[in-house]
């Protein structure tokens, strides 16, 4: 199934974006960025509203503004989901959020006015077009204002901007970045949004960080609490956050460890973090070294005293999922989550749609199940399968991911299903890039409470210790096939048995015996000489047990002149002897023997007697034919 993109390239680098929630068919959102401040590049610092035609195939601005040049880009943005209405009741005020660092001058003297509110107001009229149909179509105008300025944090390092910045209505947080070789005085400022007719947020209180923030993420949990939860490069932080203003100490529920199995001696990286619910989160991690990145679901604790130590085995996140990202993805560079069953209070049974952006300027999607267990009053995360890998969505380097918002169903009984927008940006080619993703509602969701389910089709993701234990399976079962062939061939010692459970025409010869007699003479091998060849009969019989190893002389009885002297094992019948020792021989047999062995070329008068002594011969009327080579 093809999935419509528009795309449209801006006139400036775009660094930070966010759909606008108030709009109920996901058509609008905001995008910011510029040169940055005192730049001579001639490119200008710019915040821009944009909207989608109804076939989702093309983009159009709807307002923009150009920001102060001697002032820096807008590095973080965020829409808010109330609606605000203009004065005149008519039009429709988008309110939004930027983190916008103020001119170097007024930097150096300690005032840096970050936060800033911008209010765009948009209306539209109906024009007609010449299309074909001739149809009317609707063009957004607007104009965007900014309405006011506010110091959040007490930090006073130069290098210091607003990294990152996230709400959930009333509350929100904003973090902050250096651009300096290290992080100085890191913190997370907690401010309350104003209301519809406010312009000035109220600040809360700030959280003093020992590592900078790499990312964070905030959701209202109840009516009086919201959570925040924030990773440094290693660690994993939660923070409760209470209407009455109480703010907990940030506490560490994660600890990324170094995979010593993998042979990593390095730790992975935290690079993104996002609510799924109150629940479980989702981070991506970088490998050391550019080895890839992971995409990891967690269980969080419950209880944040807990958390502090006060119960061991509630005070830890526990990771629930977890898949390794394509090859292609050597480092992950943007995250974004969005649910398809908006609720209100505790999520139930729903689909979670996942995007990662790699360096390659890649970006998959992934689906993500989340289900309740009524009855035991537990949730689980489960069934991570990947959508869709798109390559090369923009000539660079993505700068960020967004999702559109779900609206709550309205109690419309016949309403159009919904659709899920991805927008991304790109830093270098100033480009922004829009995805239509297709909804339908699930089987066995009801009419009045609708449940979404992602369009397309996906396909299972293997995590890593899934992969090792299927490899392991398989192996084995290759393994146990492979010698049941070779049991049935003959080609091995039986193990598995498969001989008593196949045709009699399948079976082979059992080749493995005669291998074994084989390697079992070689073992005992010595030499070729008629002494060799019986000192190797001697160790091989002292080993396993049996007979006596006696000299008999080849050949027919009556040859008095042969040379045939063969090794022999004796008592292997009855009445048969086990030789004799050369004293024990008569004399006319010893000087017989001595002829012989002469004749054969195995002894000489010179060696003497000596080497005759120890060594069985047998009589001719008293051999075993079991011979020993």
């Amino acid at each position: 199934m093809t999935v419509p993109t528009a795309t449209l390239r801006l006139s400036y680098p775009l660094y930070a974006l966010d759909f606008d929630p108030t709009s109920r068919d996901a058509k609008r959102l905001v995008v910011a960025g510029g040169g940055g401040s005192s730049t001579k590049s001639g490119i200008g610092n710019k915040l821009t509203v944009l909207a989608l035609d109804d076939e989702a195939k093309e983009i159009q601005i709807s307002a923009e503004i150009d920001l102060s040049r001697e002032e820096d880009a807008v590095s973080s943005l965020a829409v808010e989901s109330r609606p605000v209405k203009g004065k005149d009741g008519k039009g429709e005020i988008v309110r939004i959020y930027a983190g916008v660092n103020s001119s170097l001058e007024s930097i150096k003297k300690g005032k840096n006015e970050h936060l800033r509110v911008f209010d765009a107001t948009l209306s539209h009229k109906t024009a007609s077009s010449s299309d074909e149909k001739d149809s009317e179509k609707k063009q957004f105008q607007g104009k965007i204002t900014e309405s006011s300025r506010t110091t959040l944090f007490s930090a006073r390092d130069p290098d210091a901007y607003q990294r990152l910045l996230r709400i959930s209505p009333p509350l929100a947080a904003a973090a902050t970045g250096t651009t300096g070789p290290s992080s100085r005085d890191s913190q997370i400022a907690l401010f309350d949004l104003p209301s519809p007719t406010q312009i000035n947020p109220n600040l809360r209180g700030t959280l003093e960080l020992a590592k900078e923030a790499t990312d964070m993420d905030m959701l209202r949990v109840s009516d009086s609490q919201h959570r925040l939860v924030y990773v440094d490069e290693r660690d994993m932080y939660l923070v409760a956050i209470s209407e009455d203003g109480h703010v907990s100490s940030p506490r560490c529920v994660f600890s990324m460890p170094i995979d010593t199995a993998a042979g990593q001696t390095v730790r992975p990286t935290f690079r993104c973090v996002r609510f799924l619910t109150e629940t479980f989160v989702l981070a991506v991690a970088n490998l050391p070294r550019g080895g890839g990145a992971i995409l990891q679901g967690f269980r969080l604790p419950t209880n944040l005293s807990a958390a502090a130590g006060e119960n061991e085995g509630e005070a830890k996140a526990r990771l629930a999922i977890s898949a390794k990202l394509p090859k292609h993805v050597a480092r992950a560079t943007n995250l974004a989550v969005r649910g398809l069953t908006p609720s209100k209070g505790k999520v139930g049974d729903a689909q979670f749609v996942v995007a990662v952006s790699g360096q390659d300027s890649s970006v998959l999607v992934y689906t993500l199940e989340h289900t309740t267990l009524v009855q035991a009053d537990v949730c689980l995360v489960s069934q991570l399968r990947r959508v869709v890998d798109w390559r090369e969505v923009h000539q660079g380097p993505i700068s960020g991911l967004a999702f559109s918002y779900i609206a709550p169903p309205s109690e419309k009984e016949e309403e159009e299903t919904p659709v899920l927008r991805l927008a991304s940006i790109g830093s270098m080619g100033n480009t922004v890039v829009v995805h239509t993703l297709p909804l339908r509602p699930h089987p066995s969701s009801k009419p009045k409470q609708k449940r979404y389910i992602l369009g397309l089709r996906s396909s299972p993701v293997i995590a890593p210790t899934q992969m090792i234990v299927v490899t392991a399976i398989v192996f084995a079962l290759l393994a146990l096939f492979l010698q049941g062939a070779m049991e049935v061939k003959g080609l091995t010692r039986p193990v598995l048995g498969a001989r008593q459970v196949v045709p009699e025409s399948w079976l082979g010869r059992e080749v493995w015996r005669e291998i074994e007699q084989h390697q079992k003479g070689k073992r005992y091998y010595k030499g070729d000489s008629l002494w060799d060849r019986y000192q190797a009969a001697v160790e091989y019989q002292r080993d396993h047990g049996q007979n006596a190893v006696v000299l008999k002389a080849g050949g027919k009885e009556s040859d008095e002149e042969g040379v045939d002297i063969d090794v022999v094992t004796s008592g292997t019948a009855e009445g048969e002897s086990t030789g004799k020792q050369w004293d024990e021989l008569a004399p006319a047999q010893r000087e017989a023997w001595k002829e012989r062995l002469k004749r054969a070329g195995q002894w000489s008068e010179e060696m003497g007697e000596a080497v005759l002594k120890g060594v069985l011969f047998g009589e001719i009327a008293g051999v075993v034919r079991g011979l020993v080579r």
